[in-house]
């Protein structure tokens, strides 16, 4: 049976509002958990350019994460809300093009594991990705075609471009909160108050990795291998879910159980990019390692290089701190920026921010008036995001409103003018 004109075209409506709805969520999705952690899709900018053999400035990368991002969370804004009907879709259908083409790409060669469209809150394969930016395609292509038939927005035409510019300003916010501070929604294993030194009572599900050149072979700490064995990694049983731990190096010799020992403060300096750390912050880092030495705290310094890589660093930041080796992507999920800071109290992270965000402290003076307290005092306090997303909301709320208040605001001037009269 056919359907009635009138029918069709209320099919039509919830289609394509449905379509927004979704379209647009996921951009909003997508574009959000990028700028929260925008480090970790500088990263991912990082290794796009690597599979072309080319180490790109930070400032490029930064700007490229910075831009996508804002770019998906306004355009998905606008899908959402209806607004710019035509030139939204357009827009986005054109970034999805581009998508699409290399996600097809990295599905082909597999040259990453994946493509980080979500960061590290929903990690995709390649071939997931690329079927999901086909769908995501398929529907703009369907908006394309009908969005503008349907002309129920959130947002008043005269209003909709206050709500780009209230977009923009929240997500950069966002962004540059991650990006110089800290991520304020941890997707990585280590988040603020999780522990990163295991317990007494974890140990048994600690396991070794050994080699005997052939063969891989797992220990517990209780039965390690005599000579003849070397060792690999360390690892967690899988059936536990303590904690994620990485291996720290003096040399060829793995010092994890001596660096991380729980003590009731420990400061750790995180540099993961030896070549992009700051020399300039040096001083900074000198004079809090001797107000902790001076107050009985330890601190450790981490770094993703080699023995010549530490030798280097101690030579231009005249370093007297501990300075061991690390894996960079473990690193990297510790702590993001160039140079980064950890705070740990009895082996729980208690705060972490990028060195550049605290270089200002006056440690002395926070030491005067709280003793050994003042690693606490340290740590940054941004704007937090439940607030900005507050008034974001607030803002979209009043643009949405915006008809009906200015039309009640005439009413009262209207009555107000009649019974003067």
């Amino acid at each position: 049976m056919e359907l009635s004109a009138r029918k069709r075209y209320r099919l039509l409506i919830f289609t394509v509002l449905a379509l927004r709805l979704l379209a647009g969520g996921l951009f909003i999705f997508s574009g959000f958990v990028k700028a929260v952690d925008l480090w970790g899709f500088i990263f991912k900018i990082d290794e796009y350019f690597a599979i072309a053999n080319f180490v790109a400035p930070r400032s490029v990368s930064l700007a490229i994460s910075l831009i996508v991002a804002g770019f998906e969370f306004v355009g998905g804004v606008l899908l959402l809300s209806g607004s710019y009907r035509r030139w939204s879709v357009i827009l986005m259908t054109a970034l999805m093009a581009g998508f699409d083409v290399l996600t097809l790409y990295l599905w082909i060669t597999d040259p990453i594991p994946d493509c980080g469209c979500f960061g590290d809150a929903w990690v995709l394969s390649n071939g997931v990705t690329f079927l999901k930016n086909v769908i995501l395609t398929a529907m703009l292509v369907f908006l394309l075609f009908y969005n503008k038939k349907v002309r129920y927005a959130l947002f008043k035409p005269a209003v909709q471009w206050i709500a780009i510019v209230a977009s923009v300003y929240y997500i950069v916010s966002i962004a540059m909160v991650g990006y110089n501070v800290q991520p304020q929604i941890d997707f990585r294993p280590y988040p603020v108050g999780r522990q990163l030194v295991a317990d007494s009572d974890d140990i048994e599900n600690i396991k070794y990795i050994y080699t005997d050149g052939k063969n891989q072979k797992t220990f517990t700490a209780d039965k390690l291998p005599d000579e003849g064995w070397e060792f690999v990694s360390v690892v967690e049983d899988s059936n536990h879910s303590g904690n994620d731990i990485f291996s720290v190096y003096d040399g060829d010799e793995d010092i994890s159980d001596e660096v991380f020992t729980k003590v009731p403060r420990h400061f750790l300096l995180v540099i993961p990019e030896l070549n992009r750390a700051d020399i300039s912050f040096s001083y900074f880092v000198n004079n809090l390692y001797r107000f902790c030495k001076k107050n009985n705290i330890k601190f450790t310094a981490l770094l993703a290089t080699n023995e010549a890589g530490l030798d280097r660093w101690r030579d231009l930041s005249l370093a007297s701190y501990d300075c061991f080796t690390a894996e960079d992507t473990s690193l990297k999920e510790l702590s993001r920026g160039n140079m980064s800071l950890v705070y740990l109290e009895n082996g729980t992270i208690k705060w972490k921010s990028t060195v550049s965000s605290v270089y200002d402290k006056d440690i002395e003076k926070l030491e005067k008036k709280y003793g050994a307290d003042f690693t606490m005092k340290m740590a940054p306090t941004p704007i937090s995001i439940p607030r900005m997303t507050f008034w974001y909301i607030v803002i979209l709320a009043i643009l949405t409103m915006s008809k009906a208040i200015i039309n009640f605001i005439y009413q009262l001037k209207a009555k107000s003018i009649k019974t003067n009269k």
